[in-house]
């Protein structure tokens, strides 16, 4: 399996952890071999990628819908996100908008944003072989999360 290759990924659900320094939410991610992968968000992203993740519909936007909206109007769409590097325990991801009439744009992004957007885009989530490889959990390795919508 080559290190760059790219691997389909999903939101699996938005939790909360517990660390040494308090709680934190984290969204995670699963591979359709039952890999999972923790990203650690702030907590407006975490509850823009938890809304958006269980469909709920806002009185207000959201700044993820705001930037879908103006993708719209300008008639980009949020075509794929890759979760592309990991660096000292931080997630780096490429966002590939593309044009009705033009060339792809990729544009440097959070993972949580790219998050955010795909659970109103449909963007296609990806990360690569060697992330899996380094931070991929099993799935009895992340039960002790608890459910974020029971902390908002």
């Amino acid at each position: 399996m080559s290190d760059n290759k790219l691997v389909p990924i999903e939101i699996y659900d938005v939790c909360i952890t517990e660390t040494n320094k308090g709680i934190a939410p984290v969204v995670v991610l699963k591979t359709k071999e039952d890999k999972y992968i923790n990203i650690y968000v702030g907590l407006s992203e975490a509850i823009s990628i938890d809304k958006g993740h269980r469909g709920e519909k806002l009185k207000r936007p959201y700044s993820h819908d705001l930037m879908m909206n103006l993708m719209e109007k300008i008639g980009a769409n949020a075509e794929k996100a890759v979760i592309d590097e990991l660096e000292g325990g931080v997630f780096f991801a490429q966002l590939t908008l593309s044009q009705s009439e033009g060339e792809d744009i990729n544009i440097d992004a959070r993972p949580s944003d790219c998050l955010a957007l795909s659970t109103r885009c449909n963007t296609k989530l990806y990360t690569k072989t060697t992330i899996i490889k380094d931070v991929g959990k099993d799935k009895e390795d992340i039960e002790d999360l608890k459910p974020f919508k029971d902390y908002i």
